[in-house]
């Protein structure tokens, strides 16, 4: 998949600081966690496409992303997951770099569950697989860690032992 890179775009806005559209805050508690890494979409010309945003202050070595999900029609499961290697690659992914992990089409896609898994390389946390909650019409926004270790809502986490990278 074609690389797509920009610095600085996606600024992190806590809940309780977001209004909503009849200007109230959407969150009643304060939460005044630091967010490590999180995915966040942005509205294209040929639909929506999610990028992961590193909000760490250290450079990531290597981040892949892979998405997929599935469909049920009638009696039976369509499942649709993108073909081992042919996911989004990057390296050296800078802190408050977003970089595209995943492209969803509002028409076609609204009818799978979907889900993004990114797998990084951290020089101090070694390698992460984050994954995003199941979301119909594919994820529009998720935390995925924060500072504290603590994974987003919904996320799922797993680590791999040593580094080989």
């Amino acid at each position: 998949m074609k690389e797509k890179r920009m610095m600085h775009r996606f600024q992190w806005t806590p809940p309780h600081l977001k209004k909503g559209r009849f200007g109230f805050p959407l969150a009643n508690r304060i939460d005044d966690r630091k967010v490590l890494f999180r995915v966040t979409s942005q509205d294209a010309d040929t639909g929506r496409e999610l990028y992961f945003v590193n909000h760490s202050e250290e450079t990531l070595t290597r981040v892949s992303a892979e998405d997929g999900g599935f469909s049920s029609c009638d009696e039976g499961v369509i499942s649709a997951w993108t073909e081992a290697g042919k996911g989004y690659h990057y390296r050296d992914v800078r802190p408050g770099e977003a970089v595209k992990v995943a492209e969803f089409d509002d028409y076609y896609d609204l009818d799978y569950v979907l889900a993004v898994c990114v797998t990084l390389t951290s020089p101090s946390r070694g390698t992460l697989t984050l994954s995003t909650p199941l979301e119909k019409g594919g994820v529009r926004e998720c935390v995925l860690l924060y500072a504290s270790g603590e994974v987003g809502k919904g996320c799922a986490l797993s680590r791999e032992s040593d580094c080989t990278d």
